[in-house]
């Protein structure tokens, strides 16, 4: 029996480091909180952000995250006119009512934008509607709104529109089940 309750109070020990290390860090810890592997020319990366994807007029979701949902592009140093693949980084689910910060900018997702921007891929973070209230299906459709624009505006990018690569993360993860039941030919790596 106290093994039992050792085991059970060491796993609760761990989940709650694990937790409190992966919390969205707040303004003041934001510079703190970097990847630990750093390519060269990741801090020079070019970014274009806060580019709207989704307009939410009329929503009710205009309170929590502005009129429109957005994304941001990391580009690639390369040749003018080469199509890079492309990586886009789908975050996990956000406390439902949030007015803090969109996930896009959290500093995780803009380390792994620089990273694989230096890495030589054209990257992409956003911010999508997955919340504790269960609308995956309304994540989805974003998802799937931020990657028909992205496929529209490749040459923008100097894009592949066929070779992109969809990370998901933490509650992200049943936005990846999409891909797997009808997979799309531009989607070469979930």
């Amino acid at each position: 029996m106290r093994t039992r309750h050792a085991t059970v109070a060491g796993a609760l020990a761990l989940a709650s480091m694990l937790l409190a290390a992966f919390a969205p860090p707040t303004a003041a810890q934001a510079p703190e909180r970097r990847i630990a592997y750093r390519l060269p020319g990741m801090d020079a990366v070019a970014r274009r952000e806060s580019i709207p994807y989704r307009s939410l007029a009329g929503s009710p979701d205009t309170l929590a995250y502005g009129r429109a949902l957005e994304y941001d592009v990391y580009l690639p140093r390369a040749p003018q006119g080469t199509r890079t693949p492309g990586v886009v980084f789908v975050h996990g689910g956000i406390v439902a009512g949030s007015r803090g910060e969109r996930p896009k900018d959290w500093p995780a997702y803009q380390e792994w934008g620089r990273l694989a921007a230096a890495a030589g891929l054209v990257a992409v973070t956003f911010t999508h509607r997955l919340t504790t209230d269960d609308n995956v299906d309304v994540a989805a459709e974003d998802v799937e709104a931020l990657l028909r624009q992205l496929r529209a505006r490749a040459g923008e990018y100097g894009l592949d529109p066929d070779r992109l690569c969809v990370a998901v993360f933490s509650a992200g993860g049943p936005l990846a089940s999409a891909f797997l039941r009808d997979p799309r030919p531009y989607v070469r790596c979930l």
